[in-house]
């Protein structure tokens, strides 16, 4: 299952909630600080990897940003 991070906007403490995908959309979110349902949902970055053949893949000879990478 699915672990989301949300953020309590009464008091800016982060928190993890788990459920599942179908339970994602009418699951109200609780605030296990306040009990409060004024929360935020935080989508963090995420990382890709790729193999060093896809890498070089990308890289044009004239393209200098690619080389840079």
């Amino acid at each position: 299952m699915p672990r989301y991070e949300f953020r309590c906007n009464d008091t800016g403490k982060l928190f993890e909630v788990q459920f599942s995908y179908m339970d994602y959309d009418p699951t109200q979110v609780t605030s296990p600080f306040t009990g409060s349902h004024n929360v935020t949902r935080i989508i963090r970055k995420v990382r890709i990897s790729r193999s060093e053949e896809a890498r070089w893949d990308r890289i044009e000879s004239d393209d200098d940003a690619a080389l840079a990478e």
